[in-house]
């Protein structure tokens, strides 16, 4: 969220200057995750981002030195206390709480059709997104989920076959065939393979 349109929001309460400053130093953290600013940095956005007439920060370090909200940060600059934390997030986070637009499923890689009958859900979920990244041109995320739902369909395939067992000793192979355990070999002058 920008400054502006916080402030925009946040003009509705007729905050106080410093009630102001204490707002853009919430926003600063909870959005931009900055720790803290100087008066005059905030003054500067009130100003410049936010439209506000010019604003005397001098007066406006005093304030927020007085203010019970704020805390020194750094040399010259405040941040806000911990509690003020807490009570702000309850006063302004449904403020820059983003929602996730929704997902449209579309059929354009993979039909659906063909997994009417899963019966897990799973597959239909990782179809989604087959499907998903596709449409929003994630062509590599699109080949990696294509590659997922594959291998759980030949899961599927041997445990509905029976034959699960035979697909633990195929991957316990491929474990011993891992050239780590050949490192120790490589080093030395005996070479089996050699």
């Amino acid at each position: 969220m920008q400054y502006s349109d916080f402030d925009a929001t946040i003009s509705k309460d007729k905050l106080s200057a410093v009630g102001r400053a204490v707002a853009i130093l919430w926003l600063s953290k909870s959005a931009y995750a900055i720790d803290g600013m100087t008066a005059k940095e905030i003054a500067k956005i009130i100003e410049d981002e936010c439209g506000h007439p010019r604003q005397n920060a001098t007066r406006l370090d005093e304030q927020l030195r007085l203010d019970r909200r704020t805390a020194k940060h750094g040399g010259a600059g405040w941040r806000l206390r911990p509690d003020a934390i807490r009570s702000l997030d309850e006063q302004y986070s449904h403020l820059i709480a983003q929602k996730k637009p929704k997902a449209v499923i579309s059929n354009s890689l993979i039909p659906r059709e063909i997994f009417e009958q899963a019966s897990r859900t799973y597959i239909t979920r990782v179809l989604d997104q087959v499907n998903g990244c596709y449409d929003n041109g994630f062509y590599d995320a699109s080949a990696v989920m294509a590659r997922r739902l594959i291998e759980t369909l030949v899961i599927d395939i041997y445990v509905e076959a029976g034959a699960l067992s035979c697909f633990v000793w195929i991957r316990s192979c491929r474990r011993l065939a891992d050239p780590a355990r050949f490192a120790p070999w490589k080093s030395s002058s005996l070479k089996p393979w050699a």
